[in-house]
């Protein structure tokens, strides 16, 4: 693996351990809908009352395993000893499943010369048959459009054999260490730490556990930050995705995308842009920047982190960057719509064509998918998954946190663009229309695009079915 991927690591594999069931039932506190006013844009939803709203933001605390802790900086972070529970499928499964139809599977990766060849790690490179089975069971529909052909490499290790592996290592807790994953790319599980006394105390637990090193990389690799830093946008209203957004605690941020969740119209933001990480203290949102004319909503649904299941010991984690603001009554918004600017590396708004339409919901990203990301700071970014479904650990104002099953990226990412909306263009059926994808949410060397999925996003301020994100005149 080269030094550039692990750089880029930003990680989160959990899943592996998503076939371990973990706890109950997830908290949940997310704030009821009282009094019910429509949809601004015409869709019929009911939208809950803002006074009900900002009340019920500021006595959401939930009882029972929750707890609050004071951080290093001033904020807090709520966490819940109950672990979640019906994980989605995801790219780890995905591979897990292929080693299990397919015994001799290794994994795979696509040729940096040519990404239509799919690299296939065979333990029989002759079995061809097998990689296809193999290469079809992980991309389904997708493998005719990514894959030209498929080529069998030598491979050391199953996939069965590295899964098994990886479950102890996705829950060890070693200082220094950054992110850990197995994307199926070099038939190896992939560590990365901060620094060479983090590479020795990894080496000593891999003993402990009697697993081979040579069944692990480990690289040094840059510590993951988030991305949440002062820079300058514009008033925009109606409202859309994309644009900056600021809060009363001293936050900017980038909002990612309109959506009505149980009826209340509103907006993502990343959960480590509000006061109280995984809790709800009732910020207020402002668009661009903290004034009395240019307040846009209130934090209404935030998830606690969770320790126990698949989360290390001693660390809170969480399946994504993310929280959930309710628009004020009276603010403009284009739901379903997300800034366009004028090229790739603009941040100024396209006068003729200043928007993309949603018109659909991503079912999930894997290794080579492409994309494109708008985001305050950067503006209009292109990019591609790396390595899909990766744990990444972030050392946050005295406190240990991870994010499980993120996707890595090359796009890039910087001060200010957490929250950033990453999409795919499909220009169907009209030019400038996306389905959606994800939330970028931090970096790696203040380079690189660490990004939560929308699934896991659903998943964690859910219910799935009660969101809808696209365009009113579409459904998902």
């Amino acid at each position: 693996m080269s030094k550039k991927r692990m750089t880029i690591l930003a990680v989160l594999a959990a899943a592996i351990a998503l076939s371990v069931l973990v706890g109950a039932a997830y908290a949940n506190r997310q704030i009821a809908p009282s009094t019910a006013i429509k949809d601004p844009q015409g869709a019929g939803e009911p939208i809950s009352s803002q006074q009900t709203l900002e009340q019920n933001a500021v006595e959401a605390q939930a009882a029972g395993g929750i707890r609050v802790i004071e951080l290093s900086g001033g904020r807090k972070l709520t966490v819940t000893d109950t672990p979640p529970s019906n994980l989605p499928r995801t790219w780890n499964d995905l591979l897990v499943e292929a080693g299990t139809a397919v015994p001799g599977f290794g994994g795979l990766s696509f040729d940096p010369k040519d990404e239509s060849i799919l690299n296939v790690y065979m333990l029989d490179p002759s079995d061809q048959a097998g990689a296809e089975q193999a290469a079809q069971t992980v991309f389904g529909v997708r493998f005719a459009k990514k894959v030209r052909i498929v080529r069998t490499v030598q491979g050391q290790y199953s996939m069965t054999q590295l899964a098994k592996w990886y479950e102890p290592i996705l829950v060890m807790n070693v200082p220094g260490l950054v992110l850990t994953g197995f994307a199926g790319g070099p038939n190896r599980i992939e560590v990365g730490v901060v620094n060479e006394e983090a590479r020795g105390s990894v080496l000593r637990e891999l003993d402990k556990l009697g697993i081979p090193t040579s069944a692990v990389v480990i690289e040094i690799t840059a510590p993951i930050q988030f991305t949440d830093h002062l820079t300058l946008s514009s008033y925009v209203r109606p409202l859309r995705g994309g644009l900056r957004v600021s809060s009363n605690f001293g936050k900017t941020c980038t909002m990612s995308f309109l959506t009505v969740k149980q009826g209340v119209l509103g907006f993502t933001i990343p959960t480590h842009c509000s006061s109280n990480l995984g809790g709800v203290d009732g910020d207020i949102w402002y668009q661009p920047t903290v004034d009395a004319n240019n307040r846009v909503g209130v934090e209404t649904d935030d998830q606690p982190f969770f320790e126990g299941g698949s989360c290390p010991q001693g660390r809170a984690c969480r399946y994504s960057d993310s929280a959930f603001v309710s628009v004020d009554a009276g603010v403009q918004t284009d739901r379903g719509y997300v800034a366009r600017t004028t090229g790739i590396g603009s941040t100024t708004i396209d006068d003729a064509k200043p928007k993309f339409r949603i018109k659909g919901e991503s079912g999930g990203l894997g290794s080579n998918d492409t994309f494109d990301k708008i985001a305050k700071t950067t503006g209009w970014r292109a990019g591609k998954v790396t390595d899909p479904c990766y744990r990444a650990d972030i050392e946050f104002e005295g406190h240990s946190l991870t994010f499980l099953c993120q996707d890595l990226t090359d796009a890039t990412q910087l001060s200010g663009d957490s929250g950033g909306a990453v999409f795919e263009i499909t220009n169907s059926p009209a030019e400038g229309d996306v389905v959606f994808e994800a939330l970028a949410w931090g970096n790696a060397n203040s380079l690189y695009a660490v990004v939560s999925e929308l699934s896991w996003i659903y998943f964690e301020l859910g219910p799935t079915e009660t969101w809808n994100t696209c365009a009113p005149e579409f459904s998902c």
